[in-house]
């Protein structure tokens, strides 16, 4: 059967090369707009928001019935924090579209300046993620949250519920605040406290452990090196099997340490956690320090 196009119906899409974290002020978002009616789109108004700013952006081209392409927005400034994003298509060829269901856009940008070092977390702040640290969670299932109840040397800390979490090989982020490790410095190490347990015994082969992965980019995201790896028994802070959801108590920590002395003057770095449920048991995070060393 035929499509029963409308004569003007313009879409925007989704955001190209999207990032919720940005490491710069500028930003210059792109969309992709797709024509959905019969007319040709010869030009078109695009409003820009981003927190209490408003820009509109004529876009002029030729996009032809049921096609598309990237267009991109002027450069903006990012305010510090987390904001608001909404992009709106105003009008399409100088008139008002047919079907408006389909012409925004939502999301949030978050810029942070370069965080000094040495920089400590321990998640006890009100809110969560902590100011300049960020989550992805692209399931929007369940993530990295704060837990109250249990935490190294305190009563709280960040928390994997993967006793509760069924969908195997999910992966969720925690990343940290943007730092510079200054050629001034002699070394440095990234230190943190790590409570597992998992439900299958340690022996079992084959098995689908909860992962936990420390990853570096120097790009702001755009690709990462991975600087530590660990599952099953080298994960674990308790060697039997818990068959009901892990809660440590003050024994039941470990302290990993990560040497970042190879990236000392390599510019801007983002550190994440990087973590895979294998619906074994909760995986808690705390303590979480960088800390460079100069030798006097």
């Amino acid at each position: 059967a035929p499509v029963n196009l409308t004569s003007l119906d313009g879409e925007l899409s989704y955001l190209v090369d999207y990032s919720k974290r940005v490491c710069a002020p500028s930003v210059s978002p792109k969309v992709y707009l797709f024509n959905r009616g019969l007319q040709t789109i010869s030009s078109a108004r695009i409003r820009i928001r981003l927190g209490i700013t408003d820009s509109i952006y004529n876009f002029t081209g030729s996009i032809s019935s049921l096609t598309g392409q990237p267009v991109q927005l002027p450069t903006i400034t990012a305010p510090e924090g987390t904001n608001a994003l909404q992009i709106t298509l105003v009008s399409v060829n100088g008139a008002t579209d047919s079907d408006q269901t389909n012409n925004d856009l939502s999301a949030t940008l978050q810029y942070y300046p370069v965080q000094a070092v040495p920089l400590v977390e321990g998640f006890e702040g009100d809110g969560f993620p902590p100011m300049a640290w960020d989550t992805l969670n692209p399931d929007n299932k369940i993530g990295w949250a704060q837990y109250t109840g249990a935490g190294y040397a305190s009563n709280t800390s960040v928390r994997m519920n993967n006793a509760d979490y069924t969908d195997i090989g999910q992966v969720d982020w925690l990343r940290m605040p943007q730092v510079n490790l200054a050629a001034t410095n002699d070394s440095a190490f990234l230190h943190f406290q790590v409570a597992a347990a998992a439900y299958s015994a340690l022996t079992t082969p084959n098995n689908n452990w909860d992962t936990l992965e420390v990853m570096i980019s120097l790009d702001c995201g755009a690709t990462y090196t991975s600087l530590y790896k660990k599952w099953g028994s080298s994960l674990v802070t308790v060697n039997t099997p818990i068959t009901s959801a892990f809660v440590p108590n003050a024994s039941q920590w470990r302290k990993d340490s990560i040497n970042l002395t190879a990236y000392i003057g390599q510019g801007d770095l983002l550190i994440a956690f990087r973590h895979a449920t294998g619906y074994e048991n909760n995986v808690y995070l705390d303590d979480i320090r960088i800390t460079p060393i100069v030798v006097l």
